[in-house]
């Protein structure tokens, strides 16, 4: 079993699930998707850098329009399922920008690229509740992890940042709130926050490959009972993942 697991260690943004995705699983034309769906209206940028020390992908997706108006019309057949789902996900946030859409369309169609069981996350680290001025807890952002599953950690440090967009795409790709889970890890990734060398604004993604057990996956002992032999044991790598 193929698990994805997002640790959200400095908190989570939608560029960074969109960087992670991309820097272990890659974008698979992505570029291509995003300017066919918008009509030409929004592109995809994205860098190899470092970010605190941290080497990943910083992922954006840049509008030339603010608001999102939705273009139904003419959306090409490929791409119309990942649309409607990101239509029917991007209500939890009032007043959606085209850079919401993208990012959470980009999201979705780079994971129905991807072969995998679950995705799950770590709980969400944020500092914007130290008390500091003009760095007060985001209560609608709180609340809404809350609601979702997902656990809020306040910390003392303004540096971790959480927003709506990233909150809203992991409570939509996710199916909980959890330790990384025993297995073999496959790949790890990192998206990139904002553009800044001081701190590591990032988020890992851990790809873990868990061991299924088959009727093949036995041990066999010799007629003294002193030696024993693994006959066979595979894991379930799909193969989308290298």
């Amino acid at each position: 079993m193929i698990t994805l697991y997002f640790d959200c260690f400095f908190g989570v943004s939608g560029e960074k699930i969109l960087g992670a995705l991309i820097d272990c699983v890659g974008s698979f034309d992505l570029e291509d998707a995003i300017f066919t769906v918008s009509h030409g209206k929004a592109q995809f940028h994205c860098t190899k850098t470092l970010s605190g020390g941290i080497p990943g992908i910083r992922a954006e997706i840049v509008s030339s329009e603010e608001e999102y108006v939705f273009c139904d019309e003419e959306i090409d057949t490929e791409y119309k399922r990942g649309y409607e789902l990101t239509k029917e996900i991007l209500f939890m946030k009032e007043n959606p920008t085209q850079k919401d859409f993208y990012t959470l369309f980009s999201v979705l169609y780079i994971l129905s690229k991807t072969e995998y069981d679950k995705a799950i996350t770590s709980p969400v680290y944020d500092g914007m509740g130290d008390g500091t001025e003009n760095n007060t807890p985001h209560r609608q952002l709180i609340d809404y992890m809350k609601r979702c599953g997902i656990d809020m950690v306040i910390t003392d440090s303004p540096v971790f940042v959480s927003d709506m967009t990233g909150a809203m795409i992991l409570s939509s790709i996710t199916e909980g709130c959890t330790h990384i889970p025993d297995g073999d890890i496959v790949k790890i990734g990192y998206g990139l926050g904002y553009d800044r060398d001081d701190i590591s604004d990032a988020l890992r993604l851990v790809i873990v490959s868990q061991r299924e057990r088959d009727a093949a996956d036995v041990f066999e002992a010799s007629l003294e009972f002193s030696v024993e032999t693994v006959v066979s044991g595979t894991y379930s790598n799909k193969g989308k993942i290298d």
